[in-house]
């Protein structure tokens, strides 16, 4: 997406808050295609191949963030203690 489309569109960083009815399963199919470089390279980290439940484990965690773009979820951030 160029740049400048990118600006013109609402950008939102919200915190997670499981009631339910998120789609974790297409949260995980986005992290999934966002860890697909690396696996192509030989790359294994979690992200290529987690479960759905171990999605929402991982989003429980901790304080999850979740960046919006345009009113789609675009990314993902766990802030935890060490």
């Amino acid at each position: 997406m160029p740049t400048a489309d990118l600006r013109a569109m609402a950008i939102e960083i919200s915190p997670f808050r499981y009631d339910g009815s998120d789609d974790i399963d297409a949260l995980t199919d986005l992290i999934h295609r966002a860890y697909a470089a690396h696996l192509a390279h030989g790359l294994r980290y979690w992200g290529t191949h987690q479960s759905s439940a171990d999605t929402l484990e991982r989003l429980r965690s901790g304080q999850a963030l979740l960046l919006l773009v345009a009113g789609r979820i675009a990314g993902t951030a766990t802030v935890r203690p060490p």
